[in-house]
């Protein structure tokens, strides 16, 4: 090998090594500070102590351990990897049960996850869990109000753990182009139009 093919080579190694290194370290996990880590202040005061609260009940009732996280970026991280790297870190849940709830929100990147310990799977599907975060979060975050998002989420995990039909279903798809749904002068004309056509095209048949 040549002396240019030995240094080519030697700093491609390097740059792959820090290139791994770089996504090995990714981003940290914050400190669990409480029921409630709102890092990316999302969160007013008085609500995030209502959703400690709320919580905290929960846990003392069923033992389910669940935790709320917001952030201002994922900074290059998976959603997914990201969410299940903080419950692993933290140790959310009972560790036989593993019923222990992450709810992540990723601020710029808009984006928002619930990480479900297995133990609590049977009480809170992956369905459910879309709906609570397409239902009733992306509206709420929508109109610029976090911190009651945030909190009617949470309501909507707990009342969902708990057995309770509280998650809103999904809107109905829009029948704006449907038939059945004009006015009766439209179905009339559509008709009229509909029997012309085939009453020309039956003598039209008979006369070829």
């Amino acid at each position: 090998m040549s002396t240019a093919a030995r240094i080519r080579s030697v700093f491609l190694i390097a740059v792959l090594g820090l290139l791994g290194a770089s996504h090995a370290a990714g981003r940290e996990v914050p400190f669990l500070s409480g029921r409630v880590n709102d890092t990316a202040d999302l969160i007013p005061a008085d609500t995030e102590q209502r959703i400690d609260e709320k919580l905290a009940a929960l846990e003392e009732a069923t033992g389910a351990q669940v935790a709320v996280l917001t952030i201002a970026s994922l900074e290059g991280e998976v959603l997914e990897e990201y969410s299940l790297k903080v419950a692993e870190t933290w140790q959310l849940g009972r560790a036989e049960q593993d019923d222990g709830l992450l709810m992540l929100i990723a601020r710029d990147d808009r984006k928002m996850r619930l990480e479900v310990g297995y133990g609590l799977e049977g009480n809170l599907t992956d369905a459910q869990a879309g709906r609570i975060l397409n239902n009733i979060l992306r509206p709420a975050f929508r109109d610029g109000d976090f911190g009651g998002g945030i909190e009617a989420g949470v309501d909507a995990v707990i009342g969902t753990l708990q057995g309770e039909d509280v998650i809103p279903p999904d809107p109905k798809p829009s029948r704006a182009n449907d038939i059945s749904d004009a006015p009766i002068v439209f179905k009339f004309l559509f008709l009229s139009i509909f029997l012309l056509v085939v009453g020309s095209f039956r003598l039209w048949a008979r006369s070829a």
